[in-house]
């Protein structure tokens, strides 16, 4: 105690034990990410030792187990915390491009409106609550409690079921104005007054994150809310999960039951800008609330949120507010309540402190540095305990701080800081489904007020809600299921960790490959080759210090930590995969047009050497490379050009990436799955202007026949027009089977079967009759042993009809690009054709939270599409934004890529980003998928 007096924090609020919390010293059990600083003296050390057993809770054996489990937590999960903190650093910067886009395109949040009124049940995709005998109805602005009751009741035995709304739109619009209306006659200013029920009490709840589970629980176990049981919601029940309208709902509807039984504080996810996020870039609500009802309905819960408090101050000395402090100092309940609260959902400019200000309490984090720091969530700012001692100054009798904001890095669902006078408090168990950490509500009873207890607990999911409900089981039976369910998880979560964490880690590999690449060139000029060190530094860099990358660098089988790695290579392996043929249109057109103008120009052998080999050394350049592509008519920008002399002249060597073809069967993105598009995404536009443009200065002629006549083959198979009947598909098998007889690493399978043609061109006419073929292959070793995959074996029948396929023109002789295009195997080639599309996929993936934030401009009617005219506005709009901080399309590819995404003239954008897929070439197990539908990443 005399510590904390010497330390201008008074006495300690006593913290009584209601379900044995876990305690700990208040700044030992940081939230987030950051700990308490080691004490530097004996003394210092007993006095914090002293207080954590003061003011720690329960204290004894039990902390010492719970501080065990928590440094077990800390290992395998401490990470996840700390990159989803990274995931949220570059939310201003989106912003900020998102703001410069709609400025350019006239569009203005305060001019949107919406038209669609309502969305059939057919479509609902969300977990919207079935209906069953529920009639929700508003009188005279009224709800009974009766009714609010009911409509629990009715969420606790339907949940999971999907189907219809148990309210109207008409009732679901009415109970959202009345609220909004209703909540600012009560609490007109930014800061509410809450004083706790002398024979009542006040729950606090944290984040819910739409995880209706939990607030059914709360509700269960601590009584709904009433006159003497108040409600104080903390912020972000938007957002993520997929029920945040039915929290709204049952909060709405209680409030009007009981005018003053619930209070509600905003959040930084009660915001426009966050909601229009998809969910796994962190938002989800706007989605959620046109599914469920259509886009108009989202501006009745606009309003709600305009209404909404920015903080609460309890019974004069409890400060609750969703983030916490800012370095508008001195920080005063006066200055906070000037702002203009009501007029916006978020401050549209930074210009003003008052904005500073606003975007302060709803993103700050506490540190146990003292001072102010730079939030790195890129919003907001972290404070020490010398901010909250003057805040307490400045604003006496409050003397504790209780914020939510972020999942405490403790198995708890709250923690404490600054010698425990800031409380983070956390309401979302087993927070998005994979963090599996515990939900916490802090009780202040009045009749001990200011002291506090935490309920704590682990929500089953609402399917189990339901099932137990309907076997009509206790609030107790629901505790003791979630507490099994939370001690099964702790393992799987461990298990688990680290396949999150690499996927994670893949993804911001794909999206910050621009900067990667910058960061090889300034660490090595025009080198590839790195080693572990200079790895970790350029990663680390530039995803952060988040990631367990010695880790990583076993994983992604890197080789021993004293070899060389070449980087270029290694990020070549992580792809981005689009798994709807259809977007992918744009990116053989190109090649295919090349190697379809060689295949119809019936030249001899010396003839199509000498198209790419001038001077006849028997090698390619890059520049007769690039000349001969030119004479084919190729119709490329020069990035493009770049990217595929990048893919072609690579050494075989030097790839670390397979094809589709050795993708292993049932995996999205394998041979098995038409639909799947690996998309190299190598941000050529760095590549090649900052680094060396190719590997190797030139490569055999023959090789040029191979690579070109494989990408042909690809194109084929996307477009459809290979083995689309049983012959062709035996032609192929076949065709295929004589291939591999031949095939060899480093492109010498090329050169065989240029050997071979020479062979079986017994007039040495640079062509092959159809006969002389099929005796020829009949006479290699091997080829008689081939047999089909229906058991049946190879005869020159078969051979027959393999030589009338590959006589493309028809005129009974096989030139040699004929003969290289039907039987060359190459695993690596199709990495040429992903590096057309890689340039732009790149920038696509980077900015996809902003492309997807201004598409929901123009789609008004929230259907998930808009005109191809608007797409190709929209993504213009973003080159002209970026290109003086990183490059861009050109206009061409731009027109290219809406042709390839636009579906009767309107590109269904939803789906478009919803088919990306991270994948790792060298790992095909292993898969992120972005699809919105799916709540965000999701493990293949």
């Amino acid at each position: 105690a005399e510590c904390r007096r010497g330390l201008g924090l008074g006495a300690v609020p006593h913290a009584r034990a209601r379900s044995a919390p876990r305690g700990g010293c208040g700044g030992a059990g940081a939230t987030g990410r950051r700990a308490c600083p080691a004490p530097r003296d004996a003394t210092a050390m007993k006095c914090l030792s002293f207080v954590a057993t003061c003011c720690g809770g329960s204290g004894g054996k039990a902390d010492g187990e719970a501080g065990g489990r928590r440094l077990q937590r800390c290992g395998s999960l401490g990470s996840l915390r700390a990159i989803e903190d990274k995931e949220e650093r570059d939310f201003q910067r989106e912003q900020a491009i998102t703001a410069a886009m709609m400025d350019k395109l006239s569009l203005s949040w305060q001019k949107l409106e919406f038209t669609h009124q309502s969305t059939s049940s057919a479509t609902l995709h969300a977990n919207t609550i079935a209906a069953g005998d529920t009639d929700f109805v508003l009188r005279s602005g009224r709800v009974a409690f009766a009714q609010a009751e009911a409509l629990r009741s009715h969420y606790e035995k339907h949940s999971g079921s999907g189907g219809v709304k148990p309210i109207s739109d008409v009732a679901a619009s009415e109970l959202l104005v009345e609220f909004a209306s209703r909540y600012l006659e009560m609490y007109p200013s930014p800061v509410a007054e809450l004083e706790v029920p002398q024979d009542g009490r006040v729950v606090v709840v944290g984040d819910t994150h739409g995880q209706l589970q939990d607030m059914l629980l709360i509700m269960r176990a601590q009584g709904p809310p009433s006159p003497t049981n108040v409600y104080l919601i903390n912020g972000d029940i938007a957002d993520r999960g997929e029920n945040a309208c039915e929290i709204f709902f049952l909060l709405a509807a209680y409030f009007l039951a009981n005018p003053g039984s619930v209070l509600i504080n905003r959040g930084n996810h009660e915001a426009e800008t966050l909601n229009h996020l998809a969910p796994e870039d962190g938002g989800g609500f706007y989605r959620e609330v046109c599914v469920k009802f259509g886009a108009s309905m989202y501006v009745h819960f606009l309003g709600l949120m305009k209404a909404l408090s920015m903080c609460v101050v309890i019974g004069k000395k409890i400060f609750v507010v969703h983030a916490g402090l800012s370095n508008q100092q001195p920080l005063t309940l006066e200055k906070i309540n000037k702002l203009d609260h009501t007029s916006l959902t978020v401050p549209d400019t930074l210009d003003s402190p008052e904005s500073k200000l606003w975007l302060d309490l709803v993103w700050s984090d506490p540190q146990e540095e003292v001072g102010i720091a730079r939030s790195p969530r890129g919003a907001g700012v972290l404070w020490g305990p010398d901010i909250t001692k003057r805040f307490f100054q400045d604003n006496p009798p409050i003397n504790l701080i209780v914020r939510s904001h972020e999942v405490p890095d403790t198995d708890t669902g709250y923690s404490r800081m600054h010698y425990n006078r800031v409380i983070t408090l956390f309401s979302a168990s087993n927070y998005a489904g994979e963090n599996g950490n515990k939900g916490a509500v802090m009780i202040f009873e009045g009749r001990s007020f200011p002291d506090y207890t935490f309920y704590e607990y682990y929500s089953p999911p609402l399917e189990n809600i339901a099932r137990l409900v309907g076997q009509g089981k206790p609030v107790q039976e629901w505790v003791e299921l979630g507490e099994k369910m939370y001690d099964d998880h702790q393992q799987a979560l461990r298990d688990y960790s680290w396949t999150l964490e690499s996927q994670k880690l893949m993804c911001l590999i794909v999206e910050s490959k621009p900067e990667l690449f910058a960061k090889l060139y300034q660490l090595k000029g025009e080198r590839s080759m790195v080693t572990y060190s200079e790895w970790l530094t350029i990663l680390s860099s530039v995803l952060g210090p988040v990631f367990k990358y010695e880790r990583a660098w076993e994983f992604f089988g890197c080789g021993d930590y004293d070899t060389e790695l070449n980087f270029r290579d290694f990020l070549s392996r992580f792809t981005v995969v689009l798994q709807n043929e259809g977007y992918m249109s744009f990116k053989m057109k190109a090649v295919a047009t090349a190697f379809k103008t060689l295949l119809q120009r019936e030249a001899t052998l010396e003839e199509t050497f000498k198209l790419f080999d001038k001077d006849g050394d028997g090698f390619v350049t890059v520049e007769e490379m690039k000349k001969a592509l030119i004479k084919l008519h190729v119709n490329m920008s020069d990035l493009q050009m770049e990217s595929v002399l990048h893919a072609i002249f690579r050494p075989p060597s030097a790839r670390g990436c397979r094809t589709r073809a050795s993708w292993a069967p049932g995996v999205r993105g394998s041979r098995t799955s038409p639909k799947s598009m690996p998309m190299r995404s190598t941000s050529s536009a760095f590549v090649f202007t900052r680094l060396p443009s190719h590997d190797t200065e030139r490569i055999p002629v023959h090789h040029v026949f191979g690579k070109l006549a494989s990408m042909y083959k690809h194109m084929q198979d996307l477009a459809g027009e290979s083995a689309s009947t049983s012959e062709s598909r035996m032609i192929a098998e076949v065709m295929r089977s004589i291939g591999f007889i031949f095939a060899n690493p480093g492109g010498e399978g090329t050169d065989r079967l240029v050997d071979l043609f020479k062979e079986l061109d017994a007039d040495n006419n640079g062509f092959i009759e159809t006969q002389e073929l099929i005796e020829g292959l009949w006479e290699v070793e091997g080829v008689q042993d081939v047999q089909l995959s229906s058991g049946e074996p190879l005869t020159k029948d078969h051979l027959r009809k393999v030589a009338e396929a590959m006589d493309l023109n028809l005129n009974g002789t096989i030139s040699l690009v004929e003969f290289i295009q039907g039987l060359h195997v190459d695993e690596d080639a199709e990495e040429a054709a992903d590096s057309l599309a890689g340039d732009i996929l790149s920038i696509l993936l980077r900015h996809r939270s902003s492309i997807r934030t201004v598409a929901h401009m123009f789609d008004t009617a929230g259907v998930w599409k808009i005109s191809k005219a608007d797409f190709l506005k929209l993504l213009r709009a973003l080159n002209e934004v970026i290109k003086d901080s990183e490059n861009g399309w050109s206009d061409s590819q731009v027109v290219d890529l809406c042709e390839a995404l636009a579906l009767d003239g309107f590109v269904q954008y939803r789906d478009v980003f919803d088919s990306f897929l991270v994948m790792d070439s060298e790992n095909p197990d292993i898969g992120v998928s972005l699809a919105s539908e799916r709540g965000g990443l999701e493990c293949q």
